[in-house]
């Protein structure tokens, strides 16, 4: 009896933290990638964020048309390189940059 309330409530649990819905709403994924630097999230959040994502994936794998996932894990790729990965490189390279550069000295005329 008791085993039997455990399952339900772990089958309920899935299906309301289901976000599948992403798949149908990628701006919202673009936005979060976006504003990632912006704000600054624990990582634990990040995962939580890809989980999320790949809630998706169960749907891209059953779709109809031929090469949904591979589309789908490209555009997924894609907005994670356009909106965090690059800005992170090009803010670390400009911090770089001025760390070694602190050095010099600069004549004020």
């Amino acid at each position: 009896m008791y085993v039997n309330k455990v399952r339900l409530s772990l089958k309920e649990k899935d299906r309301v933290t289901d976000c599948s819905f992403l798949i149908f709403h990628r701006d919202l994924i673009n936005i979060y990638w976006d504003t990632l630097l912006d704000r600054i999230p624990s990582r634990q959040s990040i995962d939580f964020f890809t989980a999320a994502i790949s809630d998706c994936i169960r749907y891209a794998e059953k779709s109809r048309r031929a090469h949904q996932m591979e589309r789908f894990r490209d555009d997924i790729v894609d907005t994670i390189k356009k909106g965090f990965l690059v800005p992170l490189c090009a803010a670390i390279e400009n911090d770089v940059r001025v760390l070694s550069h602190q050095h010099l000295v600069v004549d004020e005329r």
